[in-house]
């Protein structure tokens, strides 16, 4: 599946920065957790060399939006990573 997002007004929006709505709910099996490339990202308050990056759990439909960095490893991008002006392209290959 390929995707783009863009948000044109985030407000107050908090927590963890999730792509709902897939159109279809992944497999509910062990381990049958999805990947997902990023081919672009603008409009974050994402430092260099920084990998943006996501996964797709089992038995979900959405994406759960992952940053790593040397300092800090592999966290949850937050809303807050996030600027009013954010877009983003990506590819997501799920079982289903």
């Amino acid at each position: 599946m390929n995707a783009q997002v863009y948000i044109t007004a985030r407000n107050t929006t908090s927590g963890g920065a999730v792509v709902a709505g897939l159109p279809f709910t992944s497999q509910n099996v062990n381990a049958a957790n999805g990947a997902v490339t990023v081919g672009i990202m603008g409009g974050g308050t994402i430092t260099a060399g920084t990998s943006i990056s996501g996964y797709i759990q089992q038995n979900s439909s959405e994406i759960s939006l992952r940053y790593w960095d040397q300092t800090y490893g592999n966290s949850g991008l937050e809303a807050g990573d996030v600027a009013d002006t954010f877009y983003i392209s990506m590819c997501a290959v799920y079982t289903v």
